[in-house]
């Protein structure tokens, strides 16, 4: 009897393992097709996985298993190719960024490279194959970083606010972003290597034992490798969970023995020894300053308005689901809690680092990037606020939280899917920020539309191309057409001057027109163009002749929307048909709808 309980509670926990892991592996999958599907980019394009900073973190993997370290071995003009992320000195290859994340991916670029030789190839380093391996590097880290968490956290709360203080820290915060769309960058990797440390620093103060500093300190010299400024989390060695001196005083005692020292110093060297060669090959130094002509020029005047809440990459602007942390930090005071002060004193130390730095808006970023990998310990205020909502006393507060979170994820993915990964404006300029928001359906920004149709019977408002208008007994609705030819190539359309018309930022245009094709069809464009002063700032075309249904001898109905990038209220837009062959063709009933966001 006994062993049939055995063998079933086996079997029970056996079963569960397995549906576990294969659920994991299918939830793998489709978020690995969500990040291609974010990422569907050209491999030249400024926005692909392997651009610019993403190249310069990548490069040592091409150099160290095809190519070597020596411009020579490189094809020409790799480096404008992938956005000048690395560029070659002295023939040398040179790339500023630390070695560290291009450690992590190593194992998918070795499948992605075995992959390229099997077939699609080639199998150089550069072609779309390894451009696809990054999905799949960033969302595995997440996965990890996100298992880490969860267990950290299940020491200190229930499963369920585990869970859902890592699904917040997921879908509520960049780190979506990182995971999904700039998936080369550091920041997910980092993530993971935090939770992990947290983790592991948990289980050595739990058995103070050599073999678990051992791992802490090979994870700790990762930690460096993939950022060297992320050396300040190293603060939780010491210090997480301490409430008393005493306590402090055991932990540096066991951490400043010889013995442990010398242990932990040469597993952190020997983790960034491939940096110190690297430092080596290029300067002729083992420690070099790759960032050559950066630093922290604002240490004296910190930026720290810009870094919260500037609508370029404010903290806050885009995370608003940090204010949950920050309400989470105060919880933790009020109730006096383990760690109520080392968290504020990272937050405190890291958004002083992060605004002191000379380009404190971080580039082309989604908010403050800076701040991903530190959701990790900032995962802590979060549970402990949850753990409060989510009591059953409050049953009203447990329902208003669950609505924030939802909108909060709301906010996040909706705004993650529309950035066009650069905030193309001004530090303080909010139009583009709004712009985003419009575009992503966040908030009721309110909007106005502007209609013009001509069937070409009368003169009418912002019309052109009146030379064009001809009497015809086959007009789609009245007696009048525009009539294009091989002498005429340009129909009669909508000419306005947007400041005439225009209330707010024009983002759309929806045209319909029907066309008569009195020829075979031949070459035909819709064109709708903006013009500023003698610039041309918009231009769009959609050929439609090709289409199944462009056929000589009868009228057809097209329909087309242009998305148009918000421009102000100043130019003068145009809305046109373009014969380009020279075929004999009629229009008629053109209508334009013009869609504007008010500012």
């Amino acid at each position: 009897m006994f062993f049939n309980i055995r063998t079933m509670t086996f079997w029970v926990l056996a079963r569960r393992r397995v549906f576990t892991f294969t659920g994991l592996i299918v939830l793998y999958i489709i978020f690995v097709g969500l990040a291609l599907r974010y990422n569907d980019f050209p491999i030249n394009d400024w926005r692909s996985e392997l651009f610019s900073d993403k190249a310069g973190y990548y490069i040592y993997l091409p150099a160290t298993f095809i190519h070597g370290y020596y411009q020579e071995a490189y094809p020409e003009g790799i480096e404008y190719v992938m956005g000048h992320g690395y560029r070659f000195e002295n023939g040398k290859l040179f790339t500023k960024y630390p070695a560290g994340v291009s450690v992590l991916v190593s194992p998918f670029f070795l499948i992605a490279h075995i992959v390229a030789l099997a077939g699609p190839g080639p199998a150089d380093g550069f072609s779309s194959v390894y451009y696809d391996m990054a999905n799949y590097s960033s969302v595995f880290y997440m996965f990890l970083g996100t298992v880490f968490l969860i267990v950290f956290l299940r020491r200190r709360f229930t499963a369920m606010i585990s869970f859902i203080t890592a699904a917040v820290i997921l879908l509520a915060t960049n780190l979506y972003y990182y995971t999904f769309r700039d998936v080369m960058m550091s920041h997910v990797y980092s993530f993971a290597l935090f939770s992990f440390l947290l983790l592991l620093t948990d289980n050595l103060w739990r058995n103070p034992k050599w073999r678990n500093l051992l791992w802490v300190a090979l994870v700790s010299g990762m930690i460096i490798l993939v950022r060297p400024t992320n050396i300040i989390f190293l603060l939780i060695i010491p210090f997480l969970d301490v409430r008393l001196n005493r306590k402090l005083y055991e932990r540096m005692r066991f951490l400043l023995a010889p013995l442990n020292l010398i242990t932990f110093a040469i597993a952190v060297l020997l983790i960034l020894s491939p940096q110190l060669a690297y430092w080596k090959f290029i300067s002729g130094k083992l420690i070099f300053n790759s960032y050559q002509g950066e630093g922290f020029t604002f240490w004296n005047n910190p930026q720290i308005r810009e870094v919260l809440y500037a609508p370029e990459n404010g903290l806050l602007t885009y995370t608003p689901a940090f204010i949950l942390v920050v309400a989470g930090m105060f919880v933790m005071l009020i109730r006096k809690e383990n760690n109520r002060w080392l968290i504020p004193a990272i937050f405190i130390m890291l958004l002083y680092l992060v605004s002191s730095w000379h380009a404190f808006h971080f580039g082309c970023s989604f908010g403050q990037r800076s701040f991903v990998e530190y959701y990790a310990i900032f995962a802590l205020p979060l549970a402990s606020l949850f753990s409060i909502c989510y009591s059953r006393r409050n049953i009203l507060l447990s329902f208003a939280i669950s609505l924030i979170i939802i909108y909060l994820v709301y906010f996040n993915i909706k705004l993650t899917g529309v950035y066009n990964k650069c905030y193309f404006g001004e530090t303080w300029n909010y139009t583009p920020y709004l712009n985003y928001l419009h575009k992503a359906k966040i908030f009721p920004l309110q909007n106005k539309t502007f209609t013009w149709h001509n069937d070409f019977e009368r003169r009418t408002f912002y019309s052109g191309g009146e030379k064009t208008i001809i009497r015809s007994p086959i007009a789609y609705s009245g007696k009048f057409v525009s009539a294009l030819n091989d002498s005429i190539v340009y129909s009669g359309g909508f000419n306005a001057r947007l400041s005439d018309i225009n209330p707010g930022n024009l983002y759309k245009a929806d045209v319909q027109f029907a066309c008569y094709f009195a020829e075979l069809p031949g070459e035909t464009l819709l064109v709708c163009s903006i013009s500023e002063d003698t610039a041309l700032v918009y231009h769009k075309t959609f050929r439609f002749d090709d289409n199944p249904e462009s056929t000589q001898g009868s009228w057809i109905i097209y329909r087309h929307t242009f998305e148009i990038p918000y421009l102000s209220g100043s130019g003068f837009i145009k809305v046109f048909v373009w014969g380009l062959t020279g075929t004999e063709l009629y229009i008629d009933d053109m209508q334009v709808k013009l869609y504007f966001r008010l500012n």
